[in-house]
C-alpha cells in the first residue's frame, strides 16, 4: 500500500485524501525552526513540505520519519512537532489545518494498492477486489 500523485497510473486507487497540516495549537507552525515529524522520505507529503520549506527558505528541523500515522499525531501531541497527515486522520484535539499562509501547499494523495513486477492479484484475488473491499 503506497500514495501517489493524482493522475498517476500506478497501483489500483483506494482513496484519495488532502494533507492537512496537523499541530497542537495554531502558534505552533509559527515555531522556527520548524520542528517537523514526517512521513518517510518515499511519501508524497514528506517531499512536497521539504521542497516547500526549502524553496520558501523557512528554516525547520526534522526530527523524525515515520511510518505510521498514530505516531506522527502522538508526537505532535506529546513533543510539540507539526506534521502533515492524510485529512481523515486528523484528531479533534488537535489542530489541523488545509493551508497556512507561512507555509507550504499540500498535494491530494491517493492510496492505492500494488504488487511487485506488475502483478495483478494475490491469493487467487484481483487487486481491483482488494481495492473494493479496502474502501
Amino acid at each position: 500500500i503506497l500514495s501517489r500523485l493524482p493522475q498517476s497510473h500506478e497501483g489500483v486507487l483506494i482513496s484519495q485524501s488532502y494533507g492537512m497540516w496537523l499541530a497542537k495549537n495554531k502558534a505552533s507552525f509559527n515555531q522556527r525552526p520548524l520542528p517537523l515529524a514526517l512521513f518517510e522520505p518515499n511519501c508524497i507529503f514528506h517531499s512536497t513540505v521539504i521542497d516547500g520549506l526549502e524553496k520558501g527558505q523557512i528554516d525547520y528541523n526534522l526530527l523524525c520519519d515515520a511510518s505510521q500515522t498514530q505516531l506522527l499525531i502522538s508526537l505532535v501531541r506529546h513533543e510539540n512537532l507539526v506534521t502533515v497527515v492524510p485529512a481523515a486522520s486528523v484528531p479533534h484535539d488537535l489542530i489541523g489545518l488545509r493551508s497556512i499562509d507561512c507555509l507550504p501547499d499540500l498535494p491530494i494523495a491517493e492510496v492505492i494498492i500494488c504488487l511487485s513486477a506488475g502483478k495483478q492479484s494475490i491469493l487467487g484475488l484481483s487487486l481491483n477486489t482488494i481495492a473494493t473491499q479496502m474502501k
